[in-house]
């Protein structure tokens, strides 16, 4: 069976960036956090082996500090 797998695209407050990809970084799951530029401030990478643990894991990237807007690509 394959890895459910999803990538986040956060638009976070201005200045907090660091903290929301120190933050993501920690969570269970993601495979990659990094700041960007352009419309998302801060993408991950979040892969688990179940869609439930899937599910948990985007529900803490929702709580991610200075968070104002998240999108979900789901992959694989």
């Amino acid at each position: 069976m394959q890895d459910a797998r999803a990538h986040v695209l956060c638009q976070i407050d201005p200045g907090r960036a660091r903290e929301a990809t120190d933050y993501l970084t920690a969570l269970p799951g993601v495979t990659d956090a990094v700041m960007t530029t352009g419309a998302y401030d801060v993408i991950a990478t979040v892969t688990a082996s179940t869609e439930e643990a899937l599910r948990g894991a985007l529900a803490l990237a929702r709580r991610t500090p200075g968070l104002c807007a998240l999108r979900t690509c789901r992959t694989g």
